[in-house]
């Protein structure tokens, strides 16, 4: 008595079976993890090209924020992200370094993004009443200059 083995019916089989491990596998994927409000990926997360089951990436606090708590580790689980456990909050620039001539109004506060206002000594000249000083751009300072160092041509156009 001849056996014959279906070699055909084999090869067929392990096809399905490959195909079917790359479509589930495949499906586990996380897409590209969104960053929001004041946090971003870390570089080394921004260079992954892939995110299969089971990776990690790190968020961190965008600039003028600074970790309150948390890790910021996120992981792909069945195809999404599991949500980032980071809290940010706003940086405290604290007030301005002291500077001739002026002095700074802080009423509005130091935090990332608030305004202090240049207030020029008295006999002291700001050749822009409007001048602020943002703390997210803390050298940016404007001079207040002392009305006897302004030259007569000067005066004339203040």
């Amino acid at each position: 008595m001849d056996v014959l083995v279906d070699t055909c019916g084999r090869a067929r089989a392990g096809s399905l079976l490959l195909l079917y491990l790359f479509v589930v596998t495949a499906a586990a994927d996380c897409p590209t993890p969104h960053e929001g409000g004041n946090m971003v990926l870390t570089n080394d997360a921004l260079l992954l090209n892939d995110f299969l089951e089971g990776s990690e990436v790190t968020l961190e606090c965008r600039n003028g924020y600074v970790i309150e708590s948390g890790s910021g580790i996120m992981t792909c689980i069945n195809g999404n992200w599991t949500q980032p456990d980071l809290t940010c909050k706003k940086k405290d620039c604290g007030p301005p370094r002291p500077q001739p001539n002026m002095s700074f109004n802080t009423s509005a506060g130091t935090l990332f993004g608030d305004t202090v206002k240049v207030v020029c000594d008295k006999g002291c000249d700001n050749r822009n009443s409007n001048a602020k000083i943002y703390t997210y751009r803390k050298s940016c300072v404007y001079n207040c200059i002392l009305f006897t160092q302004v030259s007569s041509e000067e005066k004339r156009l203040i």
